[in-house]
């Protein structure tokens, strides 16, 4: 596994192609301090996204995990094993289940 510091500017994204086409972000939160309003987060948000019939994305479910491994739990439930995983920024390919946080 490839072991990265978490900055808080970390972004994935997967699209499958389904049916049912689907979305999938996993997207960093840094650190918040306790007094921080109740909106403001640390960890890592899980966001899926699908298609409707239109070709609209259309939100279907998120989440917040305390750990990228607990965020990897979650892919293999919405979206299929064949969905290409992109570092936002810069698209390139990612197999993020090879990568580790330190947190």
């Amino acid at each position: 596994k490839l072991t990265m510091k978490k900055t808080g500017n970390e972004c994935f994204v997967a699209i499958d192609d389904g049916p049912p086409k689907r979305r999938m972000w996993i997207v960093a939160h840094d650190q918040v301090p306790p007094s921080a309003p109740a909106h403001h987060f640390s960890g890592w948000e899980i966001v899926i996204d699908e298609m409707s019939s239109v070709g609209d994305w259309e939100p279907l479910w998120d989440t917040i995990a305390d750990t990228f491994a607990e965020a990897l739990l979650y892919p293999p439930e919405y979206v299929s094993s064949q969905a290409q995983w992109r570092e936002n920024k810069s698209g390139k390919p990612v197999d993020i289940f090879e990568l580790e946080f330190e947190e």
